[in-house]
C-alpha cells in the first residue's frame, strides 16, 4: 500500500473582503459545534471575482488532529476557483 500523502495549504486572505469574511466567521463559529455528518457550507470567491460569494454544500466527514492542530474533513467541493472562505454550519 502507498503511504498516505498529507497535502495541506494555509489559507490567507487575499483581499479586504476575504479578510473581513474570515474575521466575522472566526467570531461566530466554534468548530466544536460541528458533528460528523452535519451539513456544512464552504464559502469562497471564484477566481477572486467581484460580486457575491459562491457557496458549496457538503457534510463534515471527519475530525482529525495532526500535530496538535484540529482539521475538519468535508466532502464539499473546494477547488482553486472557489476556495478561500470559511466553512459554516
Amino acid at each position: 500500500m502507498p503511504e498516505p500523502k498529507l497535502d495541506l495549504e494555509y489559507v490567507v486572505a487575499e483581499n479586504e473582503t476575504e479578510e473581513k469574511l474570515f474575521e466575522i466567521a472566526s467570531e461566530l463559529i466554534k468548530t466544536d459545534q460541528f458533528g460528523v455528518t452535519d451539513d456544512l457550507y464552504a464559502v469562497g470567491y471564484a477566481l477572486n471575482l467581484k460580486g457575491e460569494a459562491s457557496i458549496t454544500k457538503g457534510i463534515l466527514s471527519a475530525r482529525r488532529s495532526i500535530a496538535g492542530i484540529e482539521y475538519l474533513q468535508t466532502d464539499a467541493a473546494i477547488n482553486p476557483g472557489n476556495s478561500g472562505g470559511p466553512i459554516c454550519n
